[in-house]
């Protein structure tokens, strides 16, 4: 499969003019966190070692992914109701 970089570079262009704004003009974000973000992990050891004990992000919580018998689904708290979820894809 050939990938195209110059669609690839157009389309990000017509995305960048059409949606991003200059700071100045932006709308604040009506955000007041976000509940958490699910990210993949190549190696769950790995990943609890940085981020529980470099960023200090404590393990909250580890189970099966109920969508991938085998896979491991892991949470870390981030802070004001915060969390970030990893899944590992083994195989």
């Amino acid at each position: 499969m050939t990938i195209d970089l110059e669609a690839l570079a157009a389309d990000r262009g017509r995305i960048v003019a059409t949606y991003l704004r200059d700071k100045p003009a932006r709308s604040p974000s009506s955000a007041r966190g976000v509940h958490h973000v699910a990210l993949i992990s190549a190696d769950v050891e790995r990943t609890v070692r940085f981020y529980q004990d470099v960023l200090e992000f404590p393990l909250t919580e580890v189970f099966e992914n109920r969508d991938l018998p085998g896979s491991t689904h892991f949470f870390f708290d981030c802070g004001h109701g915060n969390a970030i979820a990893f899944f590992d894809l083994p195989g």
